[in-house]
């Protein structure tokens, strides 16, 4: 297990193995911001190992007794509720009883497997089944729910019998029982609603200025990911005028991509050290194999772009992310397409909205008969269990709720598997005090990240009129220049020069996917994972249905960039982790 879960540079190693031989744990994790020395002694009888950040409590010296008091206090959901993110496992060998508890969004996971009289526990699914317990083996049932959401809630995971502790949940083993509860019920609420404008953006300012103070106490070592968005030019405005500190940044990107140009023209204004990581043609079929080797299945490869990050210097220790505005500030009917937005009744078009991978009532074209009449009804069902359960006091906050931890959480939580084995990360937007004022917000403020354009206006107006914030203002060269592209875009289309496909905007604004992939070298590998490989023959896929969406991607007729990546996802995990047993 400890082999399997080994960073990507030296860290710390520690083993245990408890006097009544009942436990046995361990931790591979980086030294950057917990230290050495645990498990900690936490009573008598009584001991406590975890990973994750304090961000209550920098000192390396004093986190371990931080995470000691903080147990004594409160125990395991104490721990779950530390501001930074810490999963925890507690031993009292006296009852012979072992909790383990995820912090209360999931940003450390827990992954565990029971057999008759044993249960075993890890940070990584590949450790559990480096134990050789099962013959690994893909869930069916979540692949189902996978290829309709392109994630996983709950406790599922892509492989039989191994579960996921859930975010915000404690799990209890004693006598040879597991008892799983969550212990905290987020959701949006309008308790403040009664606030003026002026009075949430004042607040909102405030609080995520503390967040980062909170974790730039000692900022050495850490670097700034930019991108040519708003998150991460609203961090970068923060640390320029409130905390006036000097953080290198880093962006990653193809050349010509809208994050180069845009976070060049950051840097540059602010005078930051800026480093550019090109992204090469190549990158979606060399990234991949990394890709699935550390997210295991969770992470579409054609999302494989941040491990270009690992090629950072050693002296970028923590990353300093920008996750989770865009998440918390949103609403999920501002994001609908018009095709969406047309739907009247508010369920049907949340199930709409969310089920953006291989739609519903194209299952009979993408899968086998079996796989249909098996699983058609079950990812659909799973949804209107979880809604009803949501909290909110209506249906558009319920919506809205789910939306958040199932649908966006949970995804851009699973990208930071990419980078775990190389930095450790800090998520200021994930700050709890700053989660709980985001979680009150009245949806006006939300819709379309309102409140996060006016705070980002206010902080620095210089980056918010950069282009792509909310200050900036096209010049007219810059508006006759576009014109003049989409009609010459458009003309070679009506001369058959240009298919749609081609018309499209770039997939992202760090690349163009949809083009990349139909280069000769990325070609040749999606055809040879999918064409020359048991992928046909696994009964998922309707072989013909496959061979189609290649050759009309590769031909310009239709965009399948998200359906190619979740076919070769699929079978990239088959290969690596079952068929190699």
């Amino acid at each position: 297990m400890a082999n399997a879960l080994k960073p990507a540079i030296p860290g710390i190693s520690e083993a245990w193995l408890d006097d009544s031989g009942r436990l046995g744990w361990g931790r591979e994790v980086l030294a950057y911001i917990l230290p050495n020395g645990q498990p900690l002694r936490v009573g008598k009888e009584t001991w406590l190992m975890a990973d994750g950040e304090t961000a209550d409590c920098r000192d390396p010296q004093r986190a371990n007794e931080f995470l000691a008091k903080t147990y004594h206090e409160g125990g395991c959901e104490a721990l779950g509720h530390l501001n930074g993110g810490v999963c925890a496992a507690v031993w009292e060998r006296d009852v012979q009883r072992l909790s383990l508890v995820t912090d209360f969004l999931g940003l450390r996971p827990l992954f565990y497997l029971q057999q008759p009289g044993r249960l075993a526990f890890a940070s990584e699914i590949k450790a559990l089944l480096a134990l050789g317990w099962i013959q690994p083996s893909i869930n069916e049932e979540a692949l189902a729910e996978w290829l309709a959401f392109e994630v996983l809630d709950g406790d599922r995971t892509l492989f039989k019998d191994i579960k996921r502790l859930p975010p915000g949940s404690v799990l209890i083993w004693e006598g040879e029982q597991t008892k799983v509860y969550p212990y905290v019920h987020l959701g949006y609420s309008e308790e403040l609603s009664r606030w003026s404008e002026s009075q949430w953006v004042e607040a909102f300012i405030e609080t995520l200025g503390q967040s980062l103070q909170r974790r730039l106490v000692n900022p050495q070592g850490y670097v700034l990911p930019l991108s040519g968005g708003l998150d991460s030019r609203l961090l970068l405005g923060l640390v320029s005028t409130r905390l006036q500190q000097v953080l290198p940044l880093v962006t990653y990107g193809e050349p010509s991509s809208r994050d180069v140009k845009r976070a060049k023209e950051m840097g540059k204004t602010l005078g930051y050290p800026h480093q550019i990581l090109f992204l090469d043609e190549e990158y979606p079929k060399k990234f991949a194999r990394a890709c699935i080797e550390r997210s295991e299945g969770y992470l579409n490869v054609v999302d494989s772009h941040g491990w270009t990050l690992n090629s950072l210097p050693s002296s970028c220790q923590v990353l300093v992310l920008g996750n989770g505005a865009d998440l918390f500030l949103n609403t999920a009917d501002a994001s609908y397409s018009s095709e969406v937005r047309a739907i009247s009744d508010p369920f049907e078009a949340y199930i709409a909205y969310i089920n953006d991978l291989f739609k519903f009532s194209e299952w009979l074209h993408w899968f086998t008969p079996g796989f249909v009449n098996r699983y058609r009804d079950l990812p659909r069902q799973r949804i209107e269990e979880e809604v009803a359960q949501t909290p909110g006091a209506s249906l558009s906050l319920k919506l809205d709720t789910h939306r958040l931890f199932f649908y966006e959480v949970d995804y851009i939580l699973h990208g930071l598997s990419v980078v775990r084995p190389r930095f450790e990360y800090t998520e200021p937007y994930l700050d709890r005090d700053l989660v709980m004022l985001m979680l009150s917000l009245p949806p006006n403020l939300r819709a379309k990240r309102y409140l996060e354009k006016k705070a980002l206006s206010h902080v620095n107006p210089q980056l918010a009129r950069i282009k792509g914030g909310p200050m900036s203002q096209p010049s007219s060269l810059e508006v006759l220049y576009d014109r003049l592209e989409r009609r010459l875009k458009w003309g070679f289309r009506r001369l058959n020069v240009l298919r749609d496909a081609h018309l499209e905007p770039p997939s992202s604004t760090f690349s163009n996917m949809h083009h990349l992939l139909r280069l000769k070298p990325n070609r040749q590998w999606v055809e040879d994972t999918l064409l020359k490989s048991p992928f046909l023959e696994r009964g998922w896929f309707r072989p013909q249905a496959v061979r189609q969406a290649i050759d009309e991607h590769m031909q310009g007729i239709r965009n399948h960039t998200r359906h190619l990546g979740a076919m070769i996802t699929i079978e990239m995990v088959a290969q690596r982790f079952v068929d190699k047993g």
